[in-house]
């Protein structure tokens, strides 16, 4: 029996022997596999990744990086604080298309009409304080932007993105380039000389004349982003006040043109902020790319009294969302009125037409003071540009036809397309952005897919943040101090 019974346990020991083996190799494999899946996942990620950022962004990269400057305490706290009282003096900023809608030559290429009876426009096409409608100047900016989700890679329906885009602009008088004490100081300040002679004397010349151009503050404000953007391009012959913006920039960026362009730069200096604490405190770094929009992308962080210079129509630059988790307020459509008017103690209505939207502190918005201007050889090489002949707005459109059909983007035997459908291939053709987020994200926006088709909108809304319900606070805020003028006034008593 003791044998019996010791030749029964031997069986299950081995079977249970047995089994442990198995459970250790299918353990093991099954590890592997999982192993080898996440692998194969991170790898089609990562495919998709730089498949996306190709198909939507541009990889080219100079060969020789773009000078640009940082100057702390560039400008004095006295400037800074005579600069900060022109917000209360100046009281409304407006959008880019309002602020810079003045003194402009031709604004379409022939898709304009105008608006209907209720004052909107055609889809894609956008209305202008003269009630006419058109692609917008910057629609390349606008593009981008909504393709990708911005600087912070934002997953949001049309909606949301567009109550998102608005930077606003109080244009300085143009005698104040002339006569400011403020540009007076600055220009003589040797960080300042030192990066314009770089930036000016670019082109090998022994002197130069900088002519500035446009003078501004720029107010953003909590949960906007200022999208990447070159900044027009300036030709012997054509400018933004002769052709739409977006075709100034195709000029620069096609390369067609460098026989005719003018060097140029920007210097924004951060006016936000105080003496003792300089750092914006909602973010919003300026991010640029001095390699091309297929180099390296650097950053700023914004500081109170910094400057920045560079030539904002050879590298590609913006700036990050202020206050990026801020819910910002639905902005209402895209044809009216929207702007930021000042009522006293440090408190700014964000309006739409007539209804009160959204207010706003002081201390939260970030503020820029922004002067452009155009590199010339001598004072009278400068003057000789406003008798400069204007290249015709259809030999631009010819030129930029037949690099498409050598490009192969249009058949070579067929008529130019429609100006709305050729306005947006040229576009497509030509302006592209680097396509990277600050996160590191995928850099695509699916939840823009829900524009084209609405039914998408209810599938994608567990992984898409919408737009808030337009709400106007008209009955809950005091009503917004008088203002007179513009596009639009704001309870201005009848005279």
């Amino acid at each position: 029996m003791p044998a019996k019974s010791k030749s029964a346990k031997k069986p299950e020991s081995v079977k249970a022997e047995t089994i442990k083996s198995k459970n250790e190799i299918t353990g093991t494999s099954f590890a592997v596999k999982i192993a080898v899946a996440s692998v194969l996942f991170l790898l089609l990620k990562n495919f998709a990744h730089r498949g996306i950022e190709k198909a939507l962004g541009e990889s080219r990269v100079y060969e020789k990086t773009e000078p640009f400057f940082t100057i702390d305490n560039f400008m004095d706290e006295e400037d800074i604080d005579e600069l900060r009282q022109f917000l209360y003096k100046k009281r409304r900023f407006v959008t880019g298309l309002d602020a810079f809608s003045d003194d402009r030559g031709i604004e379409h290429i022939g898709e304009g009409v105008e608006a209907d009876e209720n004052g909107n426009c055609p889809k894609d096409l956008y209305r202008t304080e003269q009630g006419n409608c058109f692609i917008p100047g910057r629609f390349d900016i606008g593009k981008h932007f909504f393709l990708t989700g911005g600087l912070t890679g934002a997953k949001e329906t049309y909606e949301k993105l567009l109550s998102s885009i608005y930077a606003y602009y109080g244009i300085l008088p143009k005698d104040f380039i002339e006569t400011s004490p403020i540009l007076e100081r600055l220009f003589k300040r040797p960080q300042y000389v030192e990066a314009m002679d770089t930036l000016c004397r670019n082109h090998g010349q022994e002197d130069y004349y900088f002519k500035p151009t446009q003078v501004n503050i720029v107010l953003v404000t909590p949960g906007q982003d200022l999208p990447l953007h070159y900044d027009n391009g300036w030709f012997w012959g054509a400018n933004r006040f002769t052709i739409p913006d977006y075709l100034t920039v195709a000029m620069t960026t096609s390369g067609l043109w460098d026989h005719l362009k003018i060097r140029q730069a920007q210097s924004v200096v951060y006016l936000h902020g105080s003496k003792d604490d300089p750092i914006f405190k909602h973010g919003g770094n300026y991010v640029f790319y001095p390699d091309g929009p297929g180099g390296e992308m650097r950053q700023i962080v914004p500081k109170r009294g910094m400057g920045v210079i560079m030539d904002g129509g050879q590298i590609p630059h913006g700036g990050q969302r202020i206050a990026e988790h801020y819910t910002v307020a639905n902005h209402g459509g895209k044809d009216q009125f929207h702007r930021v008017e000042y009522q006293s103690n440090d408190t700014w209505y964000i309006m739409n037409d007539d209804d009160i939207i959204s207010t706003v502190k002081t201390e939260d918005l970030r503020l820029s003071f922004v002067w452009r201007g155009l590199c010339f050889d001598s004072k009278e090489h400068a003057d000789s540009y406003d008798s400069y002949p204007e290249i015709p707005l259809e030999e631009i459109l010819n030129t930029f036809e037949a690099d498409m059909k050598k490009r192969g983007v249009l058949p070579k035997n067929a008529p130019r397309p429609p100006p709305k459908e050729f306005a947006h291939t040229l576009i497509k053709t030509y302006i592209s952005m680097p396509p990277q987020n600050v996160h590191n994200t995928l850099p695509f926006n699916y939840c823009i897919i829900s524009k084209e088709y609405p039914w998408l909108k209810t599938i994608l809304s567990p992984f898409c943040e919408d737009v808030q319900p337009y709400k106007r606070l008209n009955d809950e805020l005091p009503p917004a101090r008088p203002f007179c003028g513009g596009r639009k006034s704001t309870n201005c008593p009848e005279e």
